[in-house]
């Protein structure tokens, strides 16, 4: 492979940015601009282009994207779930972008939502495993819940149907899902006891 010219990339795309005509164009350039600043570490002028992509291009997709990444890891949560949700708004068929509004909803504890994102990001890519991934995590969720209320039976079906999704993560090439697969196989083991002795001690 030819070295990547990072200095000429990014005087080109300058140029582009700030010299250009068509906004699109513009926002594209600073876009670019901002991954390549990004890369190098230089974490504000990435974020002045981010933000500058979308002034010239309010429906820049890495634009909104790529700054809701910097709010994130700087730990500007909300900010950075406005940046995802914008994102979407661009290009409702940009399912990364809902998985990420899923992950932090599933941080904050709003399962409902999370998996209404987790739903949309698969229907649009059904091969992209940190969808099945979030939905199964959305089923623990319930399972451990119906756990504590003490529905054996709701329970157990929750757990499988994680177990379900999990699967499917790691059959679109999930690379951490191993570990937690199991942690759910045995929850579900442990499941069909609890069902099959409520069943006798209903009888």
């Amino acid at each position: 492979t030819v070295p990547r010219d990072d200095d000429r990339a990014i005087e080109l795309f300058r140029r582009v940015a700030y010299e250009g005509e068509a906004c699109q164009r513009r926002g594209a350039a600073f876009s670019n601009l901002g991954t390549i600043l990004n890369e190098r570490g230089d974490l504000t002028g990435a974020e002045e282009a981010y933000r500058n992509a979308i002034v010239w291009d309010p429906g820049s997709i890495s634009g909104h994207y790529n700054l809701g990444l910097l709010k994130q890891n700087r730990g500007d949560i909300d900010g950075a779930l406005a940046s995802f949700r914008a994102a979407v708004k661009a290009d409702p068929r940009f399912a990364q972008g809902s998985v990420n509004i899923g992950a932090i909803l599933m941080d904050k504890h709003d399962v409902d939502a999370a998996e209404t994102s987790f739903r949309a990001a698969m229907t649009v890519n059904p091969r992209l495993y940190q969808a099945h991934q979030g939905l199964g995590v959305c089923s623990i969720n319930r399972a451990n819940d119906a756990g504590k209320a003490n529905e054996p039976v709701r329970a157990l079906a929750l757990w499988e149907k994680a177990a379900k999704h999990l699967s499917d993560a790691a059959a679109r090439g999930d690379p951490d899902v191993g570990s937690l697969l199991d942690r759910v196989e045995r929850k579900i083991v442990r499941a069909r006891e609890a069902t099959k002795s409520n069943g006798k001690t209903g009888s």
